[in-house]
């Protein structure tokens, strides 16, 4: 019979879970407390959250979400199955990306170079599984504040370029219209 201590943290992690855009498994082993307090920081601040739990509960979590058939994935030509994969073995640590589903993962993926830990093991993305390699790649992309400040300078860009040419236009015209006036006065000095 499950403890009420487990029967809760299930009930947390499949609120996590659900909430989440993107998931990251990790072998946090060797990575000690200030490390890990550190990374769990940065992580929070780029809209995401360390977990670590029982890897029977992430596997329970994991299986209620979502059925096997939506877990399987064809990886170098074998079947690929959350619950009995490696993203649950030994020491696991879970990245849960709630706002931006690249960002948290870019902070794990920078953290994780530095310091040579945690070691990524695969991860979701919707209920997409991924493996190591690829949520590497993915960590790669910008997130979506970067791409909605670029989209933004590509919208703004050719305003901004009509905006110039039109004020270089009426700056002529303004020193064009004083030339004439400066013409038809006969060049009068009118100061003094």
């Amino acid at each position: 019979m499950p403890s009420k201590r487990n029967i809760q943290q299930l009930a947390d992690l499949k609120d996590r879970v659900s909430k989440a855009k993107s998931v990251v498994f990790t072998d946090n082993s060797g990575l000690n407390a200030l490390g890990q307090s550190q990374l769990r920081e940065k992580v929070v601040a780029a809209g995401g959250e360390m977990v670590i739990a029982k890897n029977t509960l992430f596997s329970l979590t994991f299986q209620d979400r979502m059925t096997n058939d939506e877990l399987r994935m064809k990886n170098d030509h074998s079947t690929f199955n959350i619950q009995h994969s490696t993203f649950l073995t030994g020491p696991t640590a879970v990245l849960f990306a709630y706002q931006d589903e690249v960002l948290p993962i870019k902070v794990l993926a920078e953290f994780a170079k530095a310091n040579e830990r945690p070691i990524i093991k695969g991860g979701l993305l919707g209920n997409s599984p991924l493996s190591a390699e690829q949520v590497m790649e993915l960590a790669k992309l910008p997130g979506k504040l970067e791409l909605l400040v670029k989209l933004m300078q590509q919208i703004q860009g050719p305003a901004y370029g009509l905006v110039r040419t039109l004020n270089g236009n009426v700056q002529k015209l303004v020193y064009v219209l004083q030339a004439r006036e400066n013409n038809l006065r006969g060049g009068v000095n009118h100061d003094g």
